[in-house]
């Protein structure tokens, strides 16, 4: 039992007599009343949780009536029902559950009495009390993530307690049970068939599981909008940048507010070509609320064959949903949103004609069972917050969904007009065009620049809009989301049950009281090294000479230098530098440059990077962090040339750098002999080895574009097909200060006690990933000896010895023609861990441990990177 807002002895008191009475009830004490809820079974299959009209785009507030529903609105504060507490007998044996529909337990609903209180409450203020928001916050961010009632989150402790008591049962017996049954409810409300639908925590994992699960050929074309949710667009480069298959993705460019739909329609359509092979659509566009008439494209679409993904993540509680009339082959909405449910609680609707294609981005158990059953088995997952869909459809209804519905749209119109009026902006679209609970008003402050004047693009603005937020919450308990578009900075603002004009009205007033918030784009445009870290190419190059002087410092202790010995082995070299300005950490947008180690032992133009999703350690408290990542292989500044983000710790291994005299004592060494990559840092004279598990690191190319004059790509750059800029020659020159100290041959004399001694154990195969590792240092070391001929030879050589076309001698023969003892001793071990013929590896381990009675040379190491084995 779990009690809310209730005094400690007075729940004891109350766990006390339902303990004794033997009840099923648990009860939810609200600041003013008692609202009793029980476990409850499944609703009738006639009864309609969702009786609004089912249509999916608004038409023009004239035109569009209120939904109805059959729940009467009291426009007066209702008394407290005289049955709170002790529902009349028939009621109380209605909702009492049958065995054959509360086999499992059953899901947990509202008590009759607790809909008649929910059924009478007044919306606006006295709503917060049905809600955990806290007591002088305003909080009009609704579209967000959402805001969970009192009785919702107490269904989910329900289960989780249910859980518990029972894991086995739980998870093997009673949860798939109820996961369909929550499934049945929830479909009823967006008209869909409940075979059709599966539960996904959020709906970028939705959307991920069906873009993984297409099959995108060379030359296929994924069309999406310009107002696709970052997260969903970043999936999609993905998808078509970092697949073997190289896929275009064509964004058309929509400028809002439209003139009418049928202009949108008509760009959609220009831009579908023969090779278009899926269309990405939003319900409702996330930053502008701008809802897409999907009853026009989809049937466009359809037309031509071309299947449609639909992310209908705010739609859900806001839009009357039918989706089995909307036809949208694949549909991801969210429940904790506008439907009161709790977080991680999504779904996914596809179309029978895909469900043998689409699988979960989780391969689990029930692989190959089904649609339903391989979404429904993920795993050890939390299933509760999945099975209080029916706990937050039946407070929906309770409520009443055209009564919301009804009071947030009006409260919503009016609010964007009185801002707008008030601040002497304008709203980002008219009535007709945008979501019913969500509005974009135009703050009045004006769009940053660089220093040159040059207006700052989309994603340099953000620093901003995250000034502005953190800013009105810190001080002044407002929460709103403020987004960049157009050039143009908008404060996007909610509506739901719990709010009332008096909250706007709070909002309007800050501009006029606090000089701050006008001034917050002077702030950004005053602090030259924010500015230039986030906005220009030169900026991030002084930054990188910064850095390189912070950490090589000569002062330095010995036990705080970096081995310079990694400088001279580096293949390349990333600096970034996150700045704190004001109330936010820029670190998402920074900007930072990579450069490359070229082949004839100068260094590449730089390259733009940034940073996403930063991970700070320890030093969040610091005012500016610098960052130099030491790339020890090819593969690592290959990584860099991609399209796309690159994640540590997934796509390219970070570790945190040793340092000082004795650094081969504590430096953390791969197989190969080096990790990858190593990360230092530098924090107000604060030096540290920083991992950067978890960082995203992306090409900033709009910054490469602006710098170089024309469009150019990282591989250009890091490869020399572009000279050095003169704007970098004073971090070639630092670097060659850096360089010109003398290697102390630390990392070689600690490769060479790696080596020693010398084991006659013969290798173990290599799996997995590890061939790939171990094949591309052969690769490296023949190329080192022999040059590209030799790798070919040598490749060819292996193939033929490998697939039996040349026998043990045969390739002894060849080892002993190309190469000395020394590099044979080096060699062979590598060749071993390919070869997975357990003969083929006692002869060439044979045939090594003769070369090494003979002549008891130690080999070197080599560098590791990755490549398909040919073995």
């Amino acid at each position: 039992m779990f009690y809310l807002k209730s005094p400690i002895q007075l729940a004891r008191r109350l766990l006390s007599d339902q303990r004794r009475h033997k009840s099923k009830k648990f009860q939810v004490l609200t600041a003013s009343r008692v609202c009793t809820f029980a476990a409850l079974p499944t609703l009738s299959s006639s009864t309609s949780l969702n009786p609004m009209k089912t249509a999916s785009t608004p038409v023009a507030p004239s035109a569009a009536p209120a939904p109805t529903h059959s729940t009467p609105t009291v426009a007066t504060k209702p008394q407290a029902p005289a049955n709170a507490t002790q529902p009349d007998t028939q009621t109380q044996q209605q909702a009492t559950p049958s065995s054959e529909e509360y086999s499992a337990q059953g899901m947990t609903t509202l008590w009759p009495d607790s809909r008649c209180y929910l059924r009478n409450i007044v919306l606006g203020r006295e709503c917060r009390n049905v809600f955990n928001l806290e007591p002088n916050a305003i909080f009009l961010n609704h579209n967000a993530y959402g805001v969970s009632p009192k009785p919702v989150m107490q269904a989910q402790a329900h289960f989780v307690n249910k859980m518990e008591m029972n894991p086995d049962r739980f998870m093997r017996r009673e949860a798939p049970v109820m996961l369909r049954q929550a499934a049945t409810h929830l479909a009823r409300f967006i008209h869909a068939d409940a075979e059709d639908l599966v539960f996904v925590t959020n709906a970028t994992t939705g959307m991920n599981a069906v873009l993984q699960s297409l099959d995108l050929q060379n030359d296929d074309e994924v069309l999406c909008l310009n107002l696709t949710y970052s997260a969903v667009l970043n999936t999609l480069r993905h998808l078509c940048y970092c697949t073997q298959e190289f896929v275009e993705l064509k964004v058309v460019d929509v400028v809002l507010p439209i003139e009418s739909y049928d202009v949108l329609v008509q760009q959609v359509v220009d831009a579908i070509t023969p090779n278009t092979r899926l269309a990405v659509l939003d319900h409702i566009a996330s930053t502008t609320g701008f809802v897409l008439p999907l009853e026009k494209l989809i049937p466009i679409f359809h037309a031509r064959n071309i299947p449609v993904l639909v992310d209908g993540a705010s739609a859900p509680g806001q839009l009357p949903l039918n989706l089995n009339e909307l036809g949208a082959d694949f549909y991801v909405g969210t429940a904790y949103k506008w439907l009161f449910g709790c977080k991680s609680c999504s779904f996914l609707h596809v179309s029978k004609t895909y469900q043998n294609t689409v699988r979960p981005v989780v391969t689990s158990l029930a692989y190959g069972q089904g649609f339903v059953e391989e979404f429904a088995i993920q795993g050890t997952r939390d299933e509760a917050n999945f099975l209080t869909i029916v706990s937050a459809l039946d407070f929906y209804e309770s409520v009443g969904v055209s009564r919301v519905y009804a009071h947030n749209k009006s409260l919503m119109d009016w609010a964007g007009d009185y801002l707008a009026t008030m601040w002497k902006t304008n709203v980002l679209l008219p009535a007709w065009q945008r979501a019913p609970f969500v509005c974009n008003v135009r703050i009045p402050v004006e769009w940053p620049t660089n220093s040159d004047g040059t207006p700052l693009s989309h994603d340099e603005a953000l620093p901003l809009c995250d000034a502005i937020m953190d800013f009105l919450d810190d001080q002044y308990r407002i929460v709103v989301r403020v987004v960049p578009f157009q050039n143009q900075l908008y404060v996007r603002i909610s509506a739901q049950m719990y709010n009332e004009r008096k909250d706007y009205e709070q909002l309007v007033q800050i501009p006029h009281q606090e000089a701050r918030i006008s001034c917050l784009t002077t702030q950004v445009q005053q602090n030259p090294r924010m500015t230039e870290q986030i906005t220009t190419m030169e900026g991030a190059i002084r930054a990188a000479e910064q850095t390189l002087e912070h950490l090589f410092n000569p002062s330095l202790d010995q036990d705080k230098r970096i081995p310079i010995d990694l400088i001279h082995e580096a293949k390349g070299l990333a600096f970034l530098t996150v700045v704190k300005a004001g109330f936010i950490w820029t670190g998402k947008v920074g900007t930072g440059v990579v450069i490359s180690k070229l082949p004839d032992g100068r260094w590449s133009a730089p390259s733009a990077i940034g940073t996403a999703g930063m991970g700070f350690g320890a030093e969040m408290g610091a005012q500016m962090i610098e960052f130099m990542i030491i790339l020890n292989s090819d593969i690592a500044v290959k990584s860099f040339m991609q399209k796309g983000q690159l994640s540590a710790g997934a796509n390219l291994e970070f570790a945190a750098g040793p340092y000082g005299r004795a650094a081969g004592a504590n430096a953390n060494f791969s197989s190969s002999g080096v990790a990858p990559n190593y990360t230092y840092s530098h924090s107000k004279g604060l030096f540290g080895g920083v991992g950067l598990q978890g960082s995203g690191i992306m090409a900033r190319s709009e910054i490469n574009k602006k710098f170089y004059g024309r469009d150019i790509s990282p591989t250009e750059i890091l490869t020399g097909a572009v000279d050095q800029p003169a704007a970098a020659s004073q971090l070639y020159d630092a670097l060659q200060r850096v360089v010109s100290i003398p290697p102390s041959g630390g990392v070689q004399n600690l490769r060479q006690k790696l080596m020693s001694p010398f084991t006659d154990r013969m290798p173990a195969a290599a799996v997995g990933p590890d061939v790939q590792v171990v094949y591309d240092r052969v690769l490296r070391l023949i190329e080192s000896i022999s040059g590209a001929a030799g790798v070919d030879e040598f490749k060819t050589s292996c193939k033929d010895y490998g697939q039996n076309r040349c026998t043990d001698d045969q390739f002894v023969t060849y080892l002993n023609s190309k190469f000395t003892a020394e590099q044979t001793l080096e060699l062979v071990p590598e060749v071993v861990k390919l070869l997975q013929d357990a003969n083929k590896r006692k002869y060439i381990w044979d045939y090594y441990l003769k070369v090494k009675a003979e002549h008891g040379s130690q080999p070197r190491s080599t560098e590791s990177a990755g490549s398909p084995s040919l073995f």
